[in-house]
């Protein structure tokens, strides 16, 4: 397993992946085979599992990864520095507690995983020309838009699935919470009109900023 911090990224480390197809829990999630070389598969938390030939997880909480089937044949692991541990969110979307790992206890959980991979525990996911608004959002889902976008200098166009689905608020409620493939996973009560709209908004400014064709599906 090789670990990979912000200070010794190598830029040109995903300069083969001209696509990015990001798929979340949500009702629109769909089992997303990866179609070549060049289209990054990406499964956010448990969505992984349920991808053929993914590429890389990205996971912000750190006892889902004792969930995860599929860790040994992932090529990347991406996680915040200081993962959640323990998180509960209420109704209202607000952290009753909130948790903190640092890094190193999710790469013991990999390498016992027979994760061979490269781990990397992002500390920055704003790495870009300073564009658009550095607007903080939890969700992994609009996290891992803004990975992809911090990370990957060569994407043109980014296709998610699962993951704030809707333009309207009547869309948005007839696509809240999970698939029934998770809705045991976590609880969907924090997915409000508001939250779904504001990931919404992150995505299309992140991809905005770098002329990256974004479809939300």
């Amino acid at each position: 397993m090789n670990i990979i911090l912000n200070n010794n990224f190598n830029p040109h480390m995903f300069d083969k992946y001209t696509k990015a197809i990001i798929v979340g829990k949500g009702p629109t999630f769909q089992a997303i085979s990866k179609p070549d070389e060049n289209t990054l598969l990406l499964g956010v938390n448990h969505a992984v599992d349920f991808l053929i030939n993914p590429d890389m997880v990205l996971c912000q909480d750190a006892e889902f990864f004792s969930d995860f089937k599929s860790l040994g044949s992932l090529k990347y692991v991406a996680t915040p520095a200081m993962p959640h541990k323990g998180l509960v969110v209420n109704a209202n979307g607000k952290n009753w507690k909130d948790q903190r790992v640092d890094h190193n206890t999710i790469a013991g959980i990999l390498k016992h995983a027979k994760f061979k991979g490269t781990y990397i525990p992002y500390i920055n996911v704003n790495r870009h020309d300073g564009s658009y608004k550095s607007l903080v959002i939890g969700s992994s889902g609009p996290r891992a838009v803004q990975f992809v976008r911090a990370f990957m200098l060569n994407i043109t166009e980014i296709e998610t699935y699962g993951i704030a689905a809707g333009e309207s608020q009547q869309e948005s409620d007839k696509y809240r919470g999970h698939h029934k493939l998770f809705r045991s996973k976590s609880d969907s009560s924090a997915y409000s009109w508001g939250y779904s709209s504001n990931s919404r908004r992150v995505m299309k400014e992140v991809c905005a900023s770098g002329n990256i064709k974004l479809t939300i599906n």
